[in-house]
């Protein structure tokens, strides 16, 4: 065992940090006795920060708290306004007996330092003021009463009163109904109001009032009658209230006196400029209802208050600078450290990227030869472990995962003895070291055999391990084994190289596979894996040409699933492939391990029976496979239930060519369809003669409607309201060659075979535009305008993009006005998909198109449940009204129904059939809309029944 030498050499070294951290470590050092230096200033700065902020703290706390008041106010006088006995004490004029309903109220409130408690009547005359029982009677002017009463609404508000007091006033309009009866109001002196603040902020409040709002001899009169306390003459500009012989701190008169508080914000200390060192000043202004500043808040905050705080934030700036010097400078000698290193490693790099580039290039050159996974494998490995620089022993080994994707399977290996080989050829996911890597999908280190290190035998060496998972994208593939000298020491950039490997060795492993994938796309299924088409046929040819060597026989399957497109469109295509899957799960478990099942496309299989099979038991397979498939499948949608039709045939009994088998086997199948589907049939002659039929009708179809084979006749309605006729119904009719003649042929005769081969699309859009072409032809004439009801297919009805856009340019095309086209659909196509129905519908409705239900009755709806469709009509289907002689009858009861819920939801009715003089007064009776039928009119070519038309506008027909 040869091992490998380190590409590494040790090369001379120089420094470069004496030169560049010497100049640094001084500046720094110069930065800090700056700092020191300033620290008056800075201790200056951090007092008028805080006070500042304390000061903004307290503007919005004052802000805050008046907002509380307004809303205290408001409660409790809504409370105050829903008292029914305080409201007929008011109404009444009982004064007295209001002022004992109200004084407790009032001493409630007193908690909340309420000093203020009146009755207003509605034009403003003071009815009570329960605070002052004597004084009633007075016309009230007060601003916040005059908002009141010009708002309605409830007002608020600072007032300065003639006296000098400075009150918190809020006044509640109070209603009965929609009148006004008088008005409530409460209030709360200012100081009061200013006292709460100074808990929560530990500082001295002082409220003083601007003197040129106040009128001196009423302030002091004020004051001895109230025991008011107040200082009208310390102050020049302010007046104090408060407590009586209050001691100014210092500073105090100073500051007002400098006038610095007359501003609208709050300002910081000019304690300094004063004299007064320990303390600060800070004003607030207080504002009255008419937004004028009438008074202030003066805050006092003493200095030794922020002495602790100025210290910490000292010492925290200076260990920030210190602690911000240490790591600056830790970090430059780290990033020289980095450079001085990256110097060293240039060349090393060089040297090694030029041969991880070799290597690289020779793996890759592997792959355009024509080598086998395993042979390409082991050149890569010897290439890997050639590399100069990598300390590896040339011993390594390659893993790929195994399809159950549990264990790794021994691709190829280099240098490994034969007792090891055992022990790996197969090694599950999380097991000894390469398999951990592989679970973890990281890279897996190891200097020496641990405890991780599971496969062991006697004659084992010491040694480490590189582990790499060979990963493509998400995708494990593999994993790469190498082994290192024992206690050897992580390299970094051998892990990187490492990586860059295994992302080259899973390109050539994916690139195999990829090729591998592609010669069995090309002959099977994506979404199902079964044969496809191609590969179906070519094992058909083959089985057959054995059984007619052999003059044995050949099944052939044929099955379609039916009710798929249901899934399709209702669950959406994701859950249609999760049914592909899990039908084709279902059959494989139906037939032998020899038989074949191959998808043709869409949700067609085929099924060969290649032995000799009984016929009893081609039978059991063909009724197990529709039993499974008749169970229900469960979806991420939800849940489906499908069926499936099965056509079988015989090779050589039926037929001896695979196209003719293929054909025959399509031709049982489609008859299996019509049988009610959920059913298998064997081909037969009279199948054939039948399916022959069947085309060239289909084919005598297309060819009438190339020709223009096709006609409108018309059917009209009458209104029995006005005994006009209100709009006309367009039926198709097939004039169709017959000899010498013409035979008129009724929907009855065609369309159902028009559905089933498509050719109702291209029909219902000619009608369409017929229908509206003619109808705008005899307005054009001067013929009474009245709507065409066009009938629409559930084909059409089903894809309503295309639907709506057909409409849209049929209506450009001939300029009829979208109100005189009406569409009829049926009860099964509402409720097939009702999100999309409804989504077709309301864009009709935009456009003016009119809607109705034709044949109502006779699907499994209700109008409960088409009350949701925007729908203008319902038709009654004529097998309700062909018995309605007798009033007693089930169809009458059935009729009466749908005419009274119809009614209920503003829908009109109109009942098709009307054949007799009694059903007709029968439903006249009932309150029908309309009528159609043979009675009034059959279905008349368009020149009878313009003719019949203008008659009847003339002779105005009665009934």
């Amino acid at each position: 065992m040869r091992k490998r030498p380190s590409g590494h050499s040790n090369r001379s070294s120089f420094s470069v940090r004496r030169p560049v951290l010497l100049p640094l470590l001084g500046t720094l050092f110069c930065v800090m006795i700056t700092f020191v230096f300033s620290t008056h200033w800075l201790d200056h700065a951090i007092e008028t920060y805080i006070l500042k902020q304390e000061a903004q703290s307290i503007s919005r706390h004052l802000q805050h708290a008046m907002a509380e008041q307004a809303r205290f106010f408001r409660e409790q006088m809504t409370l105050l306004a829903q008292s029914d006995t305080l409201r007929r004490l008011f109404l009444t004029g009982d004064r007295a007996a209001l002022l004992r309903e109200s004084r407790p109220i009032l001493d409630t409130m007193h908690e909340n330092r309420v000093t203020h408690f009146c009755f207003h009547r509605p034009d403003g005359v003071n009815f009570l003021r329960v605070h002052q029982p004597d004084i009633y009677g007075d016309q009230i002017d007060r601003p916040t009463l005059l908002r009141a009463q010009q708002s309605g609404a409830f007002a608020f508000g600072a007032e300065l009163g003639r006296v000098g007091t400075l009150t918190l006033r809020a006044v509640l309009p109070w209603r009965e109904g929609s009148t006004v009866i008088g008005y409530l109001e409460l209030g709360k002196e200012i100081e009061h109001f200013v006292a709460g603040l100074q808990a929560p902020f530990n500082q001295t409040f002082y409220t003083f009032l601007q003197r040129e709002y106040l009128d001196a001899s009423q302030w002091l009169d004020a004051s001895r009658r109230f025991g008011v306390g107040l200082d009208w003459e310390s102050f020049a500009d302010l007046v104090f209230i408060g407590q009586k012989d209050v001691h100014y701190p210092d500073g105090l008169q100073e500051y007002i006196a400098s006038r610095l508080w007359n501003h609208d914000e709050p300002q910081s200390t000019i304690s300094d400029a004063l004299g007064a060192a320990d303390n600060h000043f800070f004003a607030l202004p207080i504002r009255d209802s008419r937004e004028r500043i009438v008074g202030r808040v003066i805050g006092v905050a003493a200095s030794s208050q922020f002495v602790s705080i100025i210290h910490r934030y000292g010492v925290i700036v200076m260990a920030i600078v210190i602690g911000f010097t240490l790591l600056l400078g830790l970090f430059f000698n780290y990033l020289l450290t980095r450079v001085e290193s990256g110097i060293q490693q240039t060349s090393r790099s060089l040297e090694n990227a030029m041969q991880s580039r070799i290597a690289i290039s020779a793996m890759l050159e592997t792959g355009a030869a024509s080598l086998s996974m395993e042979n390409q494998l082991h050149v890569a490995l010897e290439i890997i472990l050639t590399v100069s620089w990598l300390t590896l022993e040339y011993k390594g080994s390659i893993f790929l995962v195994a399809e159950d994707g549990e264990h790794l399977v021994l691709a190829t290996h280099v240098g490994l003895p034969p007792s090891l080989l055992n022990l790996c050829a197969q090694v599950p996911m999380g097991y000894c070291l390469c398999g951990r890597a592989a679970l973890r999908r990281e890279i897996l280190f190891t200097p020496h055999i641990d405890h991780e290190h599971d496969v062991r035998f006697p004659e084992m060496q010491p040694h480490g391990h590189y582990c790499v998972p060979i990963l493509f994208g998400d995708q494990l593939l593999g994993v790469l084994n190498l082994y290192v000298p024992d206690n050897y020491a992580r390299n970094r950039e051998e892990e990187a190289f490492l990586t860059t490997i295994s992302y080259t060795l899973a390109n050539l492993v994916e690139q195999r596979r990829n090729e591998e994938r592609l010669k069995h796309i090309a002959g099977h299924d994506v979404l199902t894996g079964l044969p496809n088409r191609a590969l179906f046929q070519m094992r058909l040819n083959e089985h057959l040409a054995m059984a007619n060597r052999s003059g044995g026989e050949v099944v052939l399957m044929f099955l379609d699933l039916d009710r798929f497109k249901h899934v399709n469109d209702t669950m959406g295509h994701k859950a249609g492939d999760e049914l592909l899957k899990e039908a084709t799960r279902r059959i494989l478990s139906c037939v032998r391990q020899y038989d074949l099942v191959a998808r043709l496309g869409g949700d067609e299989f085929t099924i060969i029976l290649p032995q000799l099979t009984q016929i009893h038991y081609v039978k059991f397979i063909a009724r197990r496979i529709l039993e499974e498939l008749a169970k229900p499948f469960h979806l991420g949608a939800g849940e489906a239930n499908i069926s499936g039709s099965i056509g079988i045939t015989v090779f050589p009994r039926d037929a001896r060519d695979m196209e003719s088998l293929l054909k025959q086997a399509d031709t049982a199948m489609y008859f299996a369809k019509n049988a009610g589907r959920n059913a298998f049939c064997f081909f037969t002659e009279e199948m054939q003669t039948a399916a022959m039929d069947r085309l060239q009708k289909e084919e005598e179809l297309r060819m009438a409607l190339d020709g223009q084979e096709f006609v409108l006749h018309y059917q009209p309605k009458l209104d029995l309201a006005t005994n006009q006729i209100s709009s006309m119904e367009a039926l198709v009719r097939w004039q169709k060659p017959n000899g010498d003649k013409i035979e008129l042929v009724a929907p009855d005769g065609f369309i159902r075979l028009a559905e089933e081969t498509g050719l109702i699309v291209p029909l219902g859009a000619w009608v369409l535009h017929a229908a509206c072409q003619q109808n705008k032809l005899w307005q054009e004439q001067g013929l009474p305008p009245v709507r065409v009801a066009v009938n629409l297919s559930a084909s059409q009805f089903s894809n309503p993009e295309t639907l709506i856009e057909a409409v849209t340019q049929v209506l450009h095309k001939t300029q009829l006005d979208p109100g005189f086209l009406e569409l009829e659909i049926t009860e099964s196509m509402v409720m097939e998909n009702e999100a999309k129905a409804i989504h077709t519908m309301k864009v009709f409705q935009g456009m003016r198109i009119k809607m109705s239900v034709d044949d109502f009755g006779t699907g499994h709806s209700s109008l409960g449940s088409l009350k949701k469709f925007p729908i203008h009509t319902l038709k009654i289907d004529r097998t309700f009204v062909r018995d309605l002689a007798s009033e007693n009858s089930d169809e009458a009861a059935i009729v009466h129904a749908i005419i009274s819920m119809a009614k209920s939801l503003h829908l009109r009715v109109v009942a098709e059939g009307v054949e007799t003089e009694e059903q007709l007064a029968f439903l006249r009776q009932q309150g029908c809309d309309e009528i159609q039928g043979y009675y009034f009119s059959r279905p008349l070519p368009a020149d009878d029944f313009a003719e019949f038309l203008q008659r009847h506008n003339k002779d105005r027909w009665t009934v």
